[in-house]
């Protein structure tokens, strides 16, 4: 909505992305029986699901892009016109 109204891109999409990212994992999880049957074989006999890694991307990716934006977005932390300590308020 923010993006509709003011045609800023920076942060309003980045924002929604990091929603997105979020969703993904959460769909990703939900679906975990489907993709069971691909696997790929490791030395000791035991298979590593192709979804197994490609949700430890997902998951990995948004918890890192999540941390990274509320410190530095949302929080303020890291800036340095406020000293890399956050607004004053």
């Amino acid at each position: 909505r923010k993006f509709s109204d003011t045609g800023d891109r920076f942060p309003h999409l980045a924002n929604a992305g990091k929603y997105a990212l979020s969703q993904m994992v959460t769909l990703a999880g939900t679906f975990h029986p489907l993709y069971l049957e691909f696997t790929r074989s490791t030395k000791k006999g035991r298979g590593v699901s192709v979804y197994q890694i490609i949700w430890t991307i997902l998951f990995v990716s948004s918890s890192l892009y999540s941390f990274a934006w509320d410190v530095y977005m949302d929080w303020g932390l890291g800036k340095k016109k406020y000293g890399f300590l956050g607004p004053h308020t």
